[in-house]
């Protein structure tokens, strides 16, 4: 499962490159209606370029990539990988952007809200599952426990999203 060809890897990307697609709805809906809408495109870009990382394994890459440039220093561990320590920042940048940009849409929709935290708690927690390889916990049982989680967050936002877009559409 943690092969970047493998069924599950292009379902992943399939279901990110779909909530991004919904993303690209909810925001031509809003910017139609003359509405504050362009809060949108982060969002976009995250599941989008999410999408296309699954695939091309490009995080795999990222730590040496950034390094050849002089823009991070040689990250030392001991046997995790070292991705999501080189890449933790632009994490939590993307946890913060989302819990600012839901709390605005999602004022008068509390469910959504709440479970917009979830989505976003369960992905954060797929991610430090990553950190985890190095624990005396089974490789198969972390990796699927870890993937499950990435799915499951993501099919989460799907349903957020449909939900949400949905609603503006009757209103």
């Amino acid at each position: 499962m943690d092969v970047g060809t493998d069924l599950g890897t292009a379902y992943h990307s399939l279901l990110l490159f779909l909530t991004g697609g919904l993303v690209l709805l909810i925001y031509d809906f809003e910017r139609a209606h003359k509405e504050p809408s362009f809060g949108w495109i982060p969002v976009l870009a995250v599941f989008w370029g999410i999408s296309i990382d699954e695939l091309a394994e490009l995080h795999n890459n990222a730590p040496e990539f950034l390094e050849s440039l002089g823009l991070a220093g040689r990250v030392q561990t001991l046997s995790i990988p070292r991705w999501p320590i080189v890449l933790a920042p632009i994490a939590i940048v993307v946890v913060v952007y989302f819990t600012i940009f839901f709390i605005k849409k999602f004022k008068r929709m509390p469910r959504l809200f709440q479970l917009s935290v979830c989505a976003s708690v369960i992905w954060f927690i797929a991610f430090w599952m990553e950190m985890l390889m190095a624990t005396s916990m089974p490789h198969k049982l972390q990796v699927g426990i870890e993937e499950g989680l990435e799915k499951l967050g993501t099919s989460m936002f799907f349903v957020i999203f449909l939900s949400y877009y949905r609603r503006r559409l009757r209103e």
